[in-house]
């Protein structure tokens, strides 16, 4: 099964709701706190153009932002 990263921050509403939406289904997942982890807060900005958008998770070679809920995975 492919690991589920998940950055974002720690005080994030989007971030924290889907963290615990994750928990909550028994998927585990690593967070990356992108102003605690300079690496984490590059690795988006590659994902996204320069910028930096989060939450976002990453699955695998798909990845989704901002509320993943309804965002379709690209």
């Amino acid at each position: 099964m492919a690991r589920v990263l998940v950055y974002g921050t720690e005080r994030c509403p989007l971030t924290l709701g889907f963290r615990k939406y994750l928990q909550q289904s028994g998927i585990p997942f690593e967070l990356h706190d992108v102003e605690r982890d300079p690496e984490a807060e590059q690795a988006v900005r590659a994902m996204n153009g320069g910028e930096l958008k989060f939450p976002m998770v990453a699955v695998g070679n798909s990845r989704a932002t901002g509320n993943p809920a309804t965002t379709p995975a690209r």
